[in-house]
């Protein structure tokens, strides 16, 4: 499913978590603080990190403004799990807390998953520049010799007297759609 990088100085939770994380599917890499986390994250490429906020030599607020200032690396989700409260560090789209249950961390870690994969899935309808509609604005031409027409309208296009399709907020009636 995904690759999940899990961050925590305790061993004992890094194998809670690993199992529960595997017995859904995914993959898991482990760290034990934020230095180790940076390289995992620069070389593996996860799609989630689950980190703790207190560890030594580098914390996981330090880890979130460190992967915050990677441009590459801004959009990857990450969870705070922490026993000290929500430091509401950058790129945490969720916390937890230490002593949660585990089906409320099951539950987070699908729910974040989900909506990063629903966030960079292409559009169906890529975006395009107006002059790869010219091919188009010939097929829209209405019977009366001007170019409105109701697939125009439905493209999101106006179309003027004389200048071809623009983008544009007209109504269907605004524009002679029929």
């Amino acid at each position: 499913m995904s690759t999940i990088l899990l961050v925590d100085d305790e061993v004992e939770v890094l194998d809670l978590y690993s199992d529960l994380l595997e017995s859904m599917g995914h993959d898991v890499l482990r760290a034990s603080d934020g230095m180790q986390a940076l390289e995992v994250v620069r070389r593996r490429h996860p799609d989630l990190v689950v980190t703790d906020r207190m560890m030594p030599r580098m914390n996981g607020v330090e880890l979130c403004s460190a992967l915050a200032q990677v441009r590459e690396l801004r959009g990857l989700p990450i969870i705070m799990h922490s026993s000290s409260g929500n430091p509401h560090a950058p790129g945490v789209v969720a916390f937890l807390p230490k002593s949660g249950d585990l089906e409320r961390f099951e539950e987070v870690v699908t729910r974040t998953l989900d909506t990063t994969r629903r966030r960079s899935k292409p559009s169906r309808f890529p975006s395009v520049g107006l002059q790869q509609f010219q091919a188009v604005r010939l097929l829209l031409r209405h019977p009366d010799g001007g170019s409105r027409g109701q697939l125009g309208c439905a493209l999101g296009l106006e179309a003027g007297a004389g200048r071809g399709l623009h983008r544009g907020r007209g109504s269907a009636s605004q524009l002679g759609a029929r």
